[in-house]
């Protein structure tokens, strides 16, 4: 299992993992990628469409916790 990003912070992590999945040997078959999102409705599904025809993967959602960051972020 390998962290690959976070591809709904931005188009360059986005295009990122789109660029892995979309070649075939760029991701061996008994690995796993994890990817990073918050946890805001518009960010998983941003998540999930870099996901898109991936054999294998993981999301990992974070909540902030903090209540500065949850009414600043």
């Amino acid at each position: 299992e390998i962290e690959v990003g976070f591809p709904s912070s931005g188009q360059t992590d986005f295009d990122f993992v789109r660029s892995i999945i979309e070649d075939p040997e760029a991701i061996p078959e008994d690995v796993t990628i994890s990817v990073l999102t918050q946890a805001r409705e518009e960010l998983i599904e941003r998540t999930v469409e870099s996901l898109v025809g991936a054999r294998r993967a993981n999301v990992h959602l974070y909540n902030a916790t903090a209540p500065v960051f949850r009414e600043v972020v």
